[in-house]
């Protein structure tokens, strides 16, 4: 585990916050890749299938969901640097990576949702 001291990450607001702590360890867990599409980009995140996602719900709340239980036509929020601003994209495709042997990293940011954008998409903490 590494002490996150000084180092600022982006989260829904949009807002930088503290990184509480980081840790990395391996694992043999199926990864999946997550494309995910605005009307000017596309982004992906790659995360275990365990890993949880946050996906906007019928009333355009957010629901913590499983990358496992994630669909195609899904919503979740995305974070367009280039335009400073958060956007909802669709799920555009789910790609299985099966297992790695690879690093993972958790982290904990200081935010009471809890959640932060990794490769422009928002996921939670760990």
């Amino acid at each position: 585990m590494l002490d996150g001291n000084g180092i600022k990450i982006l989260v829904k607001g949009p807002k930088y916050v503290s990184l509480v702590w980081l840790s990395r360890h391996k694992t043999s867990k199926h990864l999946v890749k997550i494309h995910v599409k605005t009307a000017e980009k596309t982004y992906d995140v790659v995360v275990t299938t365990d890993h949880v996602c946050m996906v906007y719900n019928r009333d355009h709340f957010f629901e913590k969901t499983a990358a496992k239980d994630l669909r195609i036509g899904d919503f979740v929020a995305v974070y367009d640097d280039a335009a400073k601003t958060e956007l909802a994209g669709s799920i555009s495709n789910i790609e299985d990576l099966g297992a790695t042997d690879e690093w993972v990293y958790d982290c904990e940011v200081e935010d009471d949702m809890h959640a932060f954008y990794a490769n422009d998409i928002l996921v939670h903490n760990s």
